[in-house]
């Protein structure tokens, strides 16, 4: 069942780590999940945030990490159909 609540998509996703919820596979380990968790964060302030300044060495950062967490999370999926 999905979530229905505001925050259904953070559910959803929460769903999909370690050992969150039996209905759901483990898509994504804690590290990943952290890693995704701050990309959600960033999304979150810049779609909420009207005349923020943003920060770009912290942006810098966050994109220089954006490959290898996009690998990471290609890896996860793919794995999990793998076992299908």
């Amino acid at each position: 069942m999905l979530p229905r609540s505001d925050k259904w998509h953070a559910e959803l996703f929460e769903g999909f780590t370690a050992d969150a919820t039996p209905a759901l596979p483990v898509l994504f380990d804690d590290s990943l999940a952290n890693e995704m968790r701050a990309y959600r964060g960033f999304r979150h302030v810049v779609r909420s945030s009207y005349g923020v300044e943003l920060d770009w060495e912290r942006m810098r950062e966050g994109i220089d990490r954006l490959p290898m967490t996009f690998e990471q999370f290609q890896h996860a999926v793919l794995r999990h159909l793998d076992g299908l």
